[in-house]
């Protein structure tokens, strides 16, 4: 359980393993900043383990990327005799669909999106009413909340359908089936940067709020012990969070919350 490689998240906690002759190993000296390694741990003399907060000091010196909480506090477990060490350090990328204003550069999600990176949210929509094969349709499209900019499907001058078109790499005017409407010219591949135009008005009506994919990087810590009872394992686990918060689990138990 060393550092984690680049491009994840950075640490928030490092370990301490203590012994029972007063010693201890501590995952980064603090003297020089070199790491030691989880298996460098001597388990025979092993009496508590803990994660720990960085601190500036520690931070500086220590070669690993690292963040500092000061809000976060020690968690500790005691090794009695027969317990063995559980000490372990998930890492996760989460990704997740948002907002994107292209006018006022306002990022949020809207409440029907998964929740991601405390962005804001917005609960208010604009729907335009579509007669699709017969049968009307509501179509919605999340709202800025900062500038009140929105994407439709039809015209805001004169209510028609829009058409979607891209745009010509020779000219910038509209493209219909990968030929310039203005020149002529034919366009080399898939059009990906899409404009709307609507056939009545003539005028083109750029999408205003695009819908991004953004990445979280999680580190998850996962610290407890297994032992023997009546001849059955056990595993206690404490599952820490970056901001703090804990779970324990008890297998074969449910999940219980820490307050």
């Amino acid at each position: 359980m060393e550092s984690n490689p680049p491009g994840y998240a950075p640490l928030v906690y490092f370990w301490i393993a203590h012994y029972s002759d007063g010693q201890c190993l501590p995952q980064f000296d603090p003297e020089d900043g070199h790491e030691n390694l989880f298996g460098d741990i001597d388990q025979s003399k092993l009496i508590k383990f803990g994660y720990y907060p960085f601190t500036e000091e520690l931070r500086k010196i220590a070669k690993a990327e690292s963040r500092i909480d000061p809000t976060l506090r020690p968690i500790e477990i005691l090794l009695s005799q027969g317990r063995r060490l559980i000490a372990i350090r998930r890492n996760a990328i989460i990704r997740f669909e948002c907002h994107l204003c292209n006018s006022c550069g306002m990022l949020w999600r809207q409440r029907l999106q998964p929740e991601g990176d405390g962005l804001p949210i917005s609960f208010r929509w604009h729907r335009d009413l579509i007669e699709v094969e017969g049968k009307e349709r509501i179509f919605q499209f999340g709202i800025c909340p900062r500038c009140g900019a929105h994407n439709a499907l039809l015209c805001q001058k004169c209510g028609n359908h829009k058409n979607k078109y891209g745009r010509c790499f020779a000219c910038g005017d509209a493209v219909s089936n990968g030929v310039c409407i203005k020149c002529g010219h034919k366009q080399p591949g898939p059009q990906t940067d899409f404009i709307y135009r609507c056939p009545t008005c003539g005028i083109d009506l750029p999408d205003r709020i695009s819908l991004p994919t953004l990445e979280r990087r999680i580190t998850e810590y996962i610290l407890g012990w297994q032992e023997t009872i009546a001849g059955r394992n056990q595993k206690i686990l404490i599952h820490i969070q970056e901001d703090g918060s804990m779970v324990i689990a008890a297998e074969p138990s449910k999940l219980l919350p820490i307050t």
